[in-house]
């Protein structure tokens, strides 16, 4: 009896670690961003923003999912949307129009699938996140392979992508959104065979608050906590 209840307990802590998968680092997550020094809310939980995860998102909201990687059905502004808990506009990185940045990734549980990157453009204090302001600018891979980034299921720990910034596109603040749609369900193929990654899967998503400067800056390479303060939060 012992012997079963040790094995169900330990089967539950691996369950529990293997759910736990990754955020953006660099540039720092809102989720993220209290891990390197900025003065931000601690999110402890800042690698499981899954939308709630995949049976919420897919089997209760219908497939959507908050901004910022939040369960859809939790009042706006949401936890990690600008206005809410984590979302102060804290910028963590420092950029130049048409730079080809370099986005790290940590993971704690690789599940294949992809990535996406997207790109709103919003300096006013005052506005919310936006899927619409988003999708304006789905980002290019910087080695010219198309807009999504095929995740090898052999990766461990942090690993970097390269992204292009559009060029003719800069601001005081734009969020930099990660999407990560993984591979790990099985579910029915666009051909009506079943597959692994097919169907409704898991989403991750994490949102970063950065600065581009206009062309004729020097790219920076990332912009320290004491050169800016968290906004006031919108009435």
């Amino acid at each position: 009896m012992f012997f079963v209840a040790k094995f169900v307990f330990l089967s539950w802590a691996v369950v529990g670690f293997v759910h736990a998968h990754g955020y953006m680092s660099s540039p720092a997550a809102r989720n993220s961003a209290w891990r390197f020094g900025f003065d931000v809310a601690a999110d402890y939980n800042d690698n499981e923003l899954s939308c709630g995860g995949r049976g919420v998102q897919h089997d209760i909201n219908g497939g959507r999912c908050g901004v910022c990687g939040d369960d859809w059905r939790l009042p706006e502004p949401r936890p990690h949307e600008r206005g809410g808990r984590f979302g102060r506009g804290v910028v963590t990185a420092d950029y130049s129009e048409g730079q080809v940045v370099p986005v790290t990734i940590r993971l704690s549980a690789n599940h294949k699938g992809w990535y996406e990157f997207r790109l709103c453009s919003n300096s006013d204090a005052g506005a919310r996140d936006s899927q619409r302001c988003l999708d304006k600018h789905l980002l290019a891979m910087a080695d010219g392979s198309g807009s999504r980034y095929a995740l090898d299921g052999s990766i461990r720990g942090e690993h970097t992508v390269h992204v292009q910034l559009p060029r003719g596109v800069s601001c005081a603040h734009c969020v930099l959104q990660w999407t990560w749609t993984v591979g790990n369900s099985w579910g029915v193929c666009p051909d009506g065979s079943g597959g692994l990654g097919c169907g409704p899967q898991e989403t991750f998503v994490n949102c970063a608050d950065v600065r581009i400067r206009p062309k004729g800056f020097l790219p920076g390479t990332g912009l320290s906590p004491k050169f800016r303060k968290p906004w006031p939060r919108p009435s």
